[in-house]
């Protein structure tokens, strides 16, 4: 690819990054695999680390210390359908709150991919 990309892909239920990054690499040849950042397990975990206190949506980062990589695409669709929000409004409104520090303290992999591709660049 001629592009500068970055390929984020879900770790789902595979044993290890590097067992979902080898996978992804098999479909897509194309792609560098310096380019491919795994979020552990769901990226509906990166929306969940970035809450800030006192978001309407908060509880789903469980607590606001604890980690959230263990969200799911399914935990975070049935607190948003118990809601009645659909979800990539939901998505769109963590986003504009989002809180990246807090990310950076709650999810690993979130932490890992700034480290990677945010800090090189500058703040």
């Amino acid at each position: 690819m001629r592009a500068d990309y970055i390929f984020v892909h879900d770790l789902d239920q595979l044993p290890c990054a590097t067992a979902a990054r080898d996978k992804l690499l098999k479909v897509f040849p194309q792609v560098s695999g310096d380019r491919v950042q795994i979020v552990k397990a769901e990226i509906e975990s990166w929306y969940c680390a970035g809450l800030p206190e006192g978001h309407p949506w908060e509880s789903l980062a469980s607590q606001p210390h604890l980690d959230t990589s263990t969200v799911t695409k399914e935990v975070f669709e049935a607190a948003t359908l118990r809601k009645g929000a659909p979800r990539a409004s939901t998505m769109l409104e963590i986003l504009e709150s989002f809180d990246r520090e807090a990310a950076e303290r709650r999810n690993e992999s979130f932490r890992r991919f700034i480290r990677r591709f945010i800090s090189p660049l500058g703040p």
